[in-house]
């Protein structure tokens, strides 16, 4: 059991991070109305403007499907699903391939394929006992798969254990499992200003925090929830773990994991509702404030447009004195000190091709036919010469 002064400190945490994240997440979706307004002041239509491909929806063919063993959740027993990898990059699984009783769908955003998990779970018991202080070999022994099993892992999140049985499909279910786990998309609400806003919140909020780097993907509330967890680890777990040194080892997994479990339960309480409330904000807050952060950012932005075309007209004026009076000359004098050169390179040339497809033709035609190719085409360049004035039957058009 934990302390009630470490789950005081932990509600004191949780607390602390979310009242930060709301005026972090109002400010930057604000700002990402202002930023867009004054784009859109500054834009210039184009000529030439290419469509956005269109998003694919559910009509949209499969990228891959079969039948795979998958372990359980609860029971942790094996099962024959049929895997359908979306178009979006999720990933659902249905009883049978008929698709009409579906079973689960995986999100990977943000996970990590593993297919060698006998060395996996080693690095990670040996990760486990470096950061709990003790000896790896007090731990107990992780638990043993078939092979062929893939492993769709993530530190916090349920990880997904599928069969690979057949060798021939093997490499590139495991390709289709990392393609999803790189494209499949993050954040829920279909907002451009949210898009933006709420990475730019997370930065804000994990800097304030003192946390920096990289951070796991994931739908906002994932993302917020582990935001939390990962201060917790800092600040509350680190005492909670060393009181389970002198445990024996399975005693103290099980310990740790129940720690972990009831701290998971505390983010989550706390982070469904607060990300609720703030959830409501592109839907209620963008009707309001887009027309007025519109009407301010207008004349900001003409300005700034009128300047953007004086410094334009400036830069330009420059650059055409300088290459009237500077580069032109010089220009001038190279191409007459090298005009020669090239005119002698572009000769040469012209007579290794001659050469080249005068072998190829002797090579490949007796001289009855040679000598006939040979009139053809004397015959072709004399009309062609005629029709330009110019003489000598093998000078090329150029």
């Amino acid at each position: 059991m934990v302390d009630p002064a470490v789950k005081d400190k932990a509600a004191e945490i949780i607390k602390k991070v979310v009242e930060r994240f709301g005026p972090a997440y109002s400010k930057h979706y604000v700002l990402a109305i202002a930023q867009a307004k004054m784009a859109e002041q500054l834009a210039k239509p184009e000529k030439f403007m290419l469509e956005q491909r269109p998003p694919p929806d559910d009509k949209s063919p499969p990228l891959m499907t079969g039948y795979l063993m998958k372990e359980g959740a609860v029971r942790k027993n094996w099962k024959k699903r049929y895997f359908v990898v979306k178009p979006n990059f999720e990933i659902d699984y249905y009883e049978k391939d008929n698709m009409k009783k579906k079973k689960g769908t995986i999100q990977p955003v943000g996970f990590r394929v593993h297919t060698d998990l006998g060395n996996t779970f080693v690095e990670r018991a040996k990760a486990l006992a470096e950061k709990v202080g003790i000896d790896v070999d007090k731990l107990p022994k992780p638990k043993t798969y078939p092979e062929g099993t893939v492993e769709l892992y993530h530190p916090r999140r349920r990880c997904w254990y599928v069969k690979l049985d057949d060798e021939k499909t093997r490499d590139d279910w495991i390709k289709a499992f990392r393609t999803c786990c790189l494209n499949c998309p993050d954040l829920t609400i279909d907002d451009e200003y949210h898009e933006v806003a709420f990475p730019k919140a997370m930065r804000e909020l994990r800097w304030s925090l003192g946390r920096c780097g990289w951070y796991s993907k994931g739908n906002e509330q994932q993302v917020l929830s582990e935001t939390i967890s990962e201060e917790l680890e800092w600040e509350v777990m680190g005492d909670v773990y060393a009181k389970l040194r002198t445990m024996p080892g399975p005693a103290m997994s099980m310990a740790r994991k129940k720690a972990q479990q009831m701290m998971d339960g505390m983010v989550g309480t706390a982070v469904k509702p607060a990300w609720a409330a703030a959830s409501q904000a592109p839907a209620q807050v963008r009707p309001k404030v887009e027309p007025v952060v519109a009407q301010q950012v207008e004349p900001i932005g003409k300005e700034k447009a009128k300047l953007r075309e004086k410094l334009k007209e400036k830069c330009q004026e420059q650059l055409d004195k300088g290459a009237t009076e500077f580069v032109a000359p010089h220009v001038e004098k190279l191409c007459k000190l090298l005009s020669p050169e090239a005119d002698a390179a572009m000769a040469a040339t012209k007579k290794a091709v001659e050469e080249q497809l005068d072998a190829a033709i002797t090579a490949k035609c007796d001289d009855a036919a040679l000598t006939e190719l040979d009139r053809k085409g004397r015959s072709r360049f004399r009309n062609y010469e005629a029709r330009q004035g110019r003489r000598g039957p093998y000078d090329p058009p150029w």
